[in-house]
């Protein structure tokens, strides 16, 4: 009853409410900027270039990526953790078993995150907004990985202690590292 509680909650508050919030604002700066101050309409710009056509199938495939990105860590740390895969939950019989250190998390520490922030630059894409791409979700994205800084990465650091500091030291929160083969 509890984890339905919460993927409700989470579900109105970061599917819904949320990205209207964000997509609101943006809108009302992108008419301020881009059509008062400046004289330009994003949307005839892109629709007129003759690239409307890979330009749509550009922001289904970002959208796509975000919602595999966040499904596959969804369903990565339900499997190795058997824990709620979101931290508001104080619960204890809710938490991770053990840390989730493979597959996405690998990568990085944080990828619902990355995947939600990804298809809110699919909506922005859709909605020919630039504000949302360019100053909104990365605003965003900064504020959350603050957040889980001071909250979720707290909690990880009290139930796994040295290994999650570890995991820490070697994951980066957001962005993935890419190296090149045979270095260290």
């Amino acid at each position: 009853m509890l984890q339905t509680v919460g993927y409700i909650w989470y579900f109105i508050v970061y599917v819904i409410l949320l990205p209207f919030f964000i997509l609101m604002l943006s809108k009302g700066l992108d008419y301020l900027v881009f059509d008062q101050l400046l004289g330009l309409n994003v949307k005839e710009i892109v629709v007129s270039s003759g690239l409307f056509i890979a330009y749509e199938l550009f922001a289904l495939v970002m959208f796509s990526l975000g919602v595999l990105l966040f499904l596959e860590a969804t369903i990565t740390l339900y499997a190795k953790t058997n824990g709620f895969p979101f931290s508001t939950i104080q619960h204890k019989h809710l938490q991770p078993k053990t840390l989730a250190t493979s597959g996405i998390y690998g990568k990085i520490r944080h990828p619902m995150l990355l995947g939600y922030l990804v298809i809110l630059i699919s909506l922005g894409l859709v909605e020919f907004s630039p504000m949302m791409i360019f100053w909104w979700v990365p605003l965003l994205g900064a504020c959350f990985v603050e957040y889980y800084k001071l909250t979720e990465e707290k909690k990880l650091l009290n139930w796994f202690g040295d290994e999650y500091m570890q995991y820490r030291k070697q994951v980066p929160a957001l962005i993935p590292r890419f190296r090149k083969k045979g270095m260290s």
